[in-house]
């Protein structure tokens, strides 16, 4: 009894950083003296060691084990082949058929030219007799004549549908030697040995990891800086490269990390030992003492290193299986593992093409502010402090942002950001608020004869002026020198309005001044920054 070879389809892929775990489903009719069945067209790079195989039926089955193979095949498209052999045959014989045609013209111009002949011998006998007529002479040229070119021209006719027909042959011929040297490819095919109590319907899941696939996180980030709100459009981008179609499938996308080892790595001993002096050898350029005891050190170290007795150090655990479930039915959850369970079904082709699969789009509890930095750049910079008020945790990715609907450019979310976590979102330039720093005055005292101390003094103006309808809250920084020398003294001289009491000074560098302005709607307002720095005449400063 032969052995019947079921097809699978794919039904759901749980999609990992850098693998996927595939699962399909193979359904079919067995007869109660069935002891085998082959699922064949698995892709090549099946992990075969995390097959697994759970099966159903309308009666009892036990699955006693299964063998996974590797089957060599061509692909070639049968119907297309064979239509190309037709059509090859067809041209062949139009061709044949085309040139008995031609052989069939030669034979006639033959035969027109003994006819010629023939009529020119019987007008030449005519001559003894009596003079032809010029008739005579002309209705034979005339009849050579339109018979001749009648001939050639369906030579000519027929020669020329002989050259395209040709042509038309070489570019089959060309597909056809295409498929001929179509490399064999390979597939893996699945024979599961079962037991089963009687005849009935029966379906196989199989579940098996793959590589080749990952997905990484993207976000649309949507920002109406008039009501004060930001929309999120959190994405998967899925691709895969297994060589399969993923066509309407369940999609889970899975923070899980299955390739980092689920041990926690062990202490070896640390053992400490007498120094032993290397044994000197005659060749050997003598060393100083302090590099011999390095040298004999590290040569221990290494001996006990790979004897497994690393100083200190941990030694890696031995790798463990991958746990097939560890988050492929966890839908949401906290921690780690999560996987989204995408609101639709998705369609990933195999060759690579990148599939985007929303994930969510949810409007996020935000504080906007502006941040302005004009030393650097006479730029406003909206900035907003977001609250991730979601289940679900959001991953390290590229935020594309769209301001009061126009995009302007894009930021990066660094870090894993937890349910109920706080983070800043860098909105980009508002061109509704101006900015501009002038240096007002820069005056150093002339060093007098008598003088032991020198002064500079330096005096900055900025200018903020607001063109939005809205009332903002802007956060301006500048600095000051900082010394490194007692001997060198600075002294703030002005500094108006005063600094934000609530500046965090340990998130800001030494020196740095900033202002915290409630900044009404289109108004504009005046900061000004003066310090006094001194040092002995006989002092080079640099830096100012």
């Amino acid at each position: 009894m032969s052995t019947p070879e079921i097809k699978s389809t794919v039904s759901k892929v749980t999609v990992y950083t850098d693998r996927a775990m595939v699962t399909r489903l193979a359904k079919t009719r067995l007869s109660g003296d069935s002891t085998q069945v082959v699922i064949g067209n698995l892709p090549p790079n099946l992990n075969e060691e995390s097959l697994r195989i759970s099966g159903r039926g309308t009666d009892s089955m036990t699955i006693l084990d299964f063998k996974v193979a590797r089957q060599e095949y061509r692909e070639v498209p049968e119907a297309a082949l064979k239509t190309l052999e037709e059509e090859k045959v067809k041209m062949q014989d139009e061709i044949a058929a085309l040139r008995d045609d031609v052989a069939a013209i030669e034979h006639q111009k033959g035969f027109l030219k003994e006819i010629g002949v023939g009529k020119s011998k019987h007008i030449s006998k005519d001559l003894d007799v009596q003079r032809p007529s010029l008739d005579d002479w002309k209705s034979v040229l005339e009849f050579l004549g339109t018979e001749q070119r009648s001939l050639d021209e369906a030579r000519r006719a027929h020669e020329l549908k002989i050259r395209a027909l040709e042509a038309s042959l070489r570019v089959i011929d060309a597909e056809l030697k295409k498929y001929a040297g179509v490399r064999s490819k390979v597939r893996k095919i699945v024979t599961i040995e079962l037991e089963l109590k009687g005849a009935g319907e029966f379906e196989f899941e199989l579940a098996y990891l793959v590589h080749e696939a990952s997905w990484q996180p993207m976000y649309d980030a949507r920002v109406d800086s008039r009501a004060k709100q930001v929309g999120i459009r959190y994405y998967g981008l899925v691709e895969q490269r297994t060589g399969e179609d993923w066509a309407g499938i369940e999609v889970l996308l899975s923070t899980a990390r299955p390739q980092i080892d689920g041990n926690a790595p062990a202490l070896n001993v640390w053992y400490v030992m007498p120094y032993v002096p290397p044994v000197q050898h005659a060749r050997s350029a003598p060393m100083r003492p302090g590099f011999a005891k390095k040298a004999a050190a590290d040569e221990s170290y290494a001996e006990m290193e790979e004897a497994g007795m690393g100083g200190g150090g941990f030694a890696a655990a031995p790798s463990s299986q991958i746990a097939l479930i560890a988050a492929a039915s966890v839908e949401s959850g906290q921690g780690s593992a999560v996987a989204f369970r995408t609101p639709s079904r998705g369609d990933i082709p195999g060759d690579g093409g990148p599939t985007k699969l929303l994930i969510l789009d949810n409007d996020f509890e935000n504080k906007f502010q502006y941040l302005s930095v004009p030393k650097l750049a006479e730029q406003v910079y909206l900035t907003s402090e977001i609250s991730n008020s979601t289940e679900f945790p959001l991953l390290p990715g590229r935020i594309s942002i769209f301001l009061d609907g126009n995009f302007v450019g894009n930021s990066d979310l660094d870090s894993t950001i937890s349910p109920s976590e706080k983070f800043v979102l860098h909105l980009g330039v508002d061109d509704s608020i101006k900015i501009r720093r002038k240096l007002q005055k820069r005056k150093g005292d002339e060093k007098g004869i008598f003088s032991r101390s020198h002064t500079e003094e330096f005096s900055y103006l900025i200018t903020v002026e607001s063109h939005r309808e809205t009332a903002e809250e802007i956060i301006v920084h500048d600095h000051i020198p900082v010394s490194t020398d007692e001997k060198i003294k600075i002294e703030v001289r002005t500094l108006t309005p005063a600094e934000n009491p609530e500046k965090d000074k340990d998130k800001l560098p030494n020196g740095t001044v900033e202002w915290k302005l409630q900044l009404a709607a289109k108004a504009t307002e005046k900061l000004e920054l003066g310090f006094v720095v001194s040092y002995p005449t006989d002092l080079e400063v640099s830096g100012l």
